[in-house]
């Protein structure tokens, strides 16, 4: 009470101290440590909250020793002398920074940097154009001596713009008898289809869905906007009508996939309305807060499949969580073939069960970490990452060397 803590306090003065003072005094000093150690969780999280919101800064190692710690960076003397005591490296090679320098100052600039090759649009309409007054062999008409030979085309391109999705009426002529009253319609070309949407429609939206992460509803404002309005209900009917003719592509693609040698998996929360409603009806309305109910979660898992030189991603959303999924894909694979890599974050639940996988957990997850604890206890902290950096050091090297 406040009463002890004064009276404690005045026989402290008078140095007469009791057993029960002793007591009293460790019971205090233990209480202070809770709280401190309470406030500094409560300063980290309220750090991790408010990362999550707006991102990190960053997270550089020689911003963060100077903005958090107002140690200066790491050089290559601090690194000499950690080598000295650790490892015993004498001579480290210069940092990440400093090989980026060097890169810059030497590599030249690329004849014709900053502009792209005609060979780069795939996608463009190809049209030759010929000479209408000239073909090879004929004489020259500059000089009236030489022959014409062919040289490689030249190249204009120019590029036009049209809405994801655009419509045409047809106003058919209609003519009635006025003896009999049969009506004649005039025919359409023959090339337009007989259904309203094509099945480029359907396409095309799930693209822009699925590809380019534009939702329906802001698809269906900006066909508002043009004059050509498609609602996010229909939307969502003519991508499920398209969804039927790739089932084939899928199951290839999975079938392919199953046999890559790196497997990066991740899933983050999703919202389906359908099981929402059915984990509202599973749980009772006088006990909603029930954990015993059974309640499902709904997933969007991500799944990146290297297989040589090519990569294949995968997406599943449901209400199994990333290892669940990943242990389906790998239900595809060769038994023959040796144990994957697997990469992602120390999350429990993103490790497949029953499967012989080589787990490779991310070190960017691990070294955030570090990172959130840095303020708390900077020395440990400091040491970590720079060991980690060390890692971020050797594989920077491997790859420029191609190992």
């Amino acid at each position: 009470t406040p009463k002890e803590i004064l009276d404690l306090h005045e026989r402290l003065g008078q140095k007469q101290l009791s057993d029960a003072d002793i007591e009293l005094l460790q019971s205090a000093l233990h209480t202070i440590l809770v709280l401190m150690n309470a406030v500094q969780h409560k300063t980290q999280s309220i750090k991790t909250l408010l990362r999550r919101i707006f991102g990190p800064t960053s997270e550089k190692s020689s911003d963060l020793f100077q903005a958090e710690t107002g140690n200066p960076p790491v050089t290559e003397a601090t690194e000499q002398k950690t080598d000295d005591q650790g490892s015993g490296e004498q001579d480290p090679p210069p940092g990440k920074a400093d090989r980026r320098k060097k890169r810059k100052r030497t590599k030249p600039k690329p004849k014709g940097h900053g502009r792209r090759k005609a060979e780069e649009y795939t996608g463009s309409q190809k049209q030759r154009v010929e000479n209408p007054q000239l073909q090879a062999g004929q004489k020259c008409p500059a000089c009236d001596v030489g022959r014409l030979y062919p040289l490689p085309d030249g190249k204009l391109l120019t590029m036009d713009a049209s809405m994801p999705i655009t419509a045409t009426l047809f106003e058919c002529e209609r003519l009635r008898c006025n003896a009999c009253s049969v009506i004649f319609t005039a025919s359409p070309p023959g090339h337009v289809a007989s259904h309203k949407y094509t099945p480029k429609v359907g396409n095309m939206i799930a693209f822009f869905k699925y590809a380019a992460g534009l939702p329906f509803h802001r698809l269906e404002v900006l066909q508002q906007m043009v004059g050509v309005p498609i609602s996010a209900s229909v939307q969502h009917e003519q991508v499920k009508q398209a969804a039927n003719y790739y089932w084939p592509v899928l199951s290839a693609l999975q079938q392919y996939g199953a046999q890559g040698q790196i497997f990066h998996n991740d899933d983050t929360m999703m919202r389906i309305l359908e099981v929402i409603r059915e984990n509202q009806q599973d749980r009772p309305v006088s006990d909603p807060a029930d954990d015993k109910q059974p309640k499902r979660s709904v997933f969007t898992t991500g799944i990146l499949a290297v297989n040589g030189k090519h990569k294949v991603a995968l997406f599943h959303t449901d209400t199994r969580h990333a290892g669940e999924n990943l242990a389906d894909l790998l239900k595809h694979r060769d038994c023959h073939e040796p144990p994957p890599i697997q990469m992602c974050d120390a999350l429990s639940r993103n490790i497949p069960k029953d499967h012989d996988l080589k787990v490779a957990h991310c070190l960017v997850h691990a070294r955030r970490q570090f990172v959130d604890i840095l303020e708390s206890f900077p020395q440990q902290s400091q040491h970590v990452i720079d060991l980690i950096g060390r890692v971020y050091k050797n594989e920077e090297e491997a790859l420029e060397s191609k190992l």
